[in-house]
């Protein structure tokens, strides 16, 4: 019986504790991103802007890339790639698509994912998406246009 009466009196001493301090990394579920609503890159192509969030280990990104070259334009996502503060470059997470066919003057939302296996997202102060894979009919090499800056906004609200 006094195993069982101690057994007890740690669990409630632990329960206690961990209400004290709370419980988990204190970080939010979510964190927000903010970066310039629009940007216009090389080669005529403008990025709007729509959202980008973190969870623990995946950082996802909305866009709006509107072609403004005289020329049809492919964008491929698995060009897309997100530069860390120290350095590090994420490829986008995810499995392959075919690229996006955006005619001048037209435009298509472009969403992507990054992410790394024990790499908390939700702490990154700050970070820039390397907006790559664009290439033109009459140049269908793939290419890197510029780069988007991302910088921490807070807790998302869900």
């Amino acid at each position: 019986m006094n195993l069982r009466r101690a057994f007890l009196g740690t669990l409630a001493a632990g329960s206690l504790l961990a209400a004290a301090f709370g419980c988990g990394d204190g970080l939010p579920d979510k964190v927000k991103f903010a970066a310039p609503p629009s940007a216009l890159l090389q080669g005529g192509v403008n990025v709007t802007f729509q959202l980008a969030h973190a969870d623990d280990e995946e950082m996802k990104v909305r866009f709006f890339v509107t072609n403004n070259s005289d020329q049809p334009m492919w964008v491929n996502r698995d060009g897309f790639a997100l530069r860390l503060p120290d350095g590090r470059i994420l490829m986008r997470r995810g499995s392959a698509h075919e690229p996006y066919l955006i005619q001048p003057g037209q435009g298509h939302n472009v969403w992507v994912a990054f992410g790394e296996k024990g790499l908390e997202m939700r702490t990154l102060q700050g970070a820039s998406v390397i907006i790559g894979g664009v290439s033109y009919q009459n140049d269908p090499t793939p290419r890197v246009v510029g780069e988007i800056p991302l910088s921490t906004a807070g807790p998302l609200d869900d």
